[in-house]
């Protein structure tokens, strides 16, 4: 599929696998000082070797508990948006734009978010949905129609998936 390159929280992903990966390695680090190195020495030697696991351990936990964060973030993210696939309502609505995300900048581009509308054919009512951040221009979209499944108790909870665009357009985007 060409078109618009998804990778959904591969950033936290990947910063919640380096964090872990660190936080681990200086607590294995400040075990093995601790159980294994610091029994072999004694005296003076030995008080000052004590600070070793302490700034390690100090180090290391904070890291672990980070990278755990991201990663149970993502899980969290994925799983609602799974629930939301699985159980929500599919509706197909209309992108009339798109809008910068101004406050983030990645080499010097801004993102954007696909602003999406959609009438229900009952009520009358019109709902108004954006999508996550995407680096594509949303003006090549305007007038399509995009999938967002929608939670059928609260319509304030949804997922617009960007992915459905690609299987309609023959956009190849190479960057």
């Amino acid at each position: 599929m060409g078109g618009l390159k998804t990778k959904e929280n591969l950033a936290e992903r990947i910063l919640g696998m380096i964090f872990s990966i660190l936080g681990t390695i200086f607590l294995v680090v400040a075990l093995i000082t601790a159980v294994v190195i610091l029994p072999n020495f004694t005296g003076t030697e030995s008080e000052e070797l004590y600070i070793l696991p302490i700034v390690f351990g100090s180090a290391g936990a904070p890291f672990l508990l980070v990278g755990i964060g991201f990663l149970i973030f993502v899980g969290i993210k994925n799983k609602k948006k799974k629930e939301l696939m699985q159980n929500g309502n599919l509706i197909h609505a209309m992108v009339t734009g798109g809008s910068e995300v101004l406050n983030v900048e990645v080499n010097g581009r801004h993102p954007w978010k696909l602003e999406c509308r959609y009438e229900d054919p009952f009520s009358g009512d019109i709902y108004l949905y954006s999508s996550r951040s995407i680096f594509v221009d949303p003006y090549l979209y305007i007038g399509q129609q995009i999938a967002v499944y929608v939670d059928r108790n609260d319509p304030s909870k949804y997922y617009v998936d960007i992915q459905s665009l690609q299987q309609q357009e023959n956009v190849h985007d190479f960057r």
